[in-house]
C-alpha cells in the first residue's frame, strides 16, 4: 500500500483474501475486483483489478473508511462470477473465497 499508492497503515483498510476450491486448494489466475455502492443498488468497481497468484491470494488497500460496505467479485476460468459482501469493520478484513463449482 505505501509504496503503491502513498497510504500508511493509519490510512487505510486492507482486504486480504484468497480464492479457493471446496476442498481448500488454491485458485490461480481469478480476476478479483472490489466494488462499493455508489447510490442505492449502483455498485462501482474502486481502484485496480487484480489476478490470483498460484497460492489462490488476492490483497487490496484503500482509502475507505472503516463501516464502508464492499462488495468483492471474482471472476474467470469460465466459472460463474463469485462476489462477497463485507463491510470492512475493521483495519484488515479477511476473505475466503470459496469457487462452489470447484473449477480450478
Amino acid at each position: 500500500c505505501l509504496a503503491d499508492h502513498g497510504l500508511g497503515p493509519r490510512d487505510t483498510t486492507w482486504i486480504l483474501g484468497r480464492a479457493t476450491t471446496p476442498e481448500g486448494d488454491p485458485i490461480a489466475g481469478r480476476r478479483v475486483s472490489v466494488l462499493r455502492e455508489a447510490a442505492p443498488n449502483d455498485w462501482q468497481p474502486i481502484g485496480d483489478v487484480f489476478t490470483t497468484g498460484s497460492d489462490g491470494i488476492f490483497d487490496f488497500c484503500s482509502r475507505l473508511t472503516r463501516g464502508t460496505p464492499v462488495r468483492i467479485r471474482i471472476t474467470g476460468a469460465g466459472a460463474p462470477p463469485l462476489e462477497l459482501e463485507r463491510t470492512l469493520d475493521r483495519q484488515l478484513t479477511i476473505v475466503r473465497a470459496t469457487d462452489p463449482s470447484g473449477a480450478p
